[in-house]
């Protein structure tokens, strides 16, 4: 049988091999419940599943405010797949994929309107959808 102290060393060390793992892990091992999801889904989503597409404009305009880069838009839009295309000077019109099956499929289409030194004025959103 193992002496107390061999029995500490050992429990010691189990400890100290557990802790350097949730310092490495970024204390993602403690992370117990994450509620993002369900939360956006509560702003984003009206009964029946329908996308609320008035709340996603409205937010939107406040993450990218008037007077905000282009750019940083563009990056966003990017790293979502957006497919963007610039129909006019002064607006730029990115198109997302939302849903889609067999013969049904749905988008979100962003319009962004910029001044002439690329600073955003606003956003608009629209819903798309595609049969066949």
């Amino acid at each position: 049988m193992p002496t107390l102290s061999a029995r500490f060393n050992r429990i010691s060390l189990a400890l100290r091999v557990f802790c350097i793992a949730i310092i490495l892990s970024g204390c993602d091992v403690i992370v117990v419940a994450d509620n993002r999801l369900a939360l956006s889904k509560a702003v984003f989503y009206k009964q029946r599943a329908d996308f609320d597409v008035a709340a996603y404009q409205a937010a939107l305009n406040v993450r990218f405010v008037k007077g905000a880069s282009l750019q940083d838009f563009l990056d966003f839009a990017h790293s979502l797949e957006m497919q963007c295309e610039v129909p006019h000077p002064q607006k730029h019109t990115c198109r997302a994929f939302m849903v889609g099956t067999m013969c049904f499929s749905a988008y979100m289409n962003l319009d962004v309107f910029i001044d002439d030194s690329s600073q955003i004025q606003k956003i608009t959103a629209t819903k798309e959808f595609v049969d066949c």
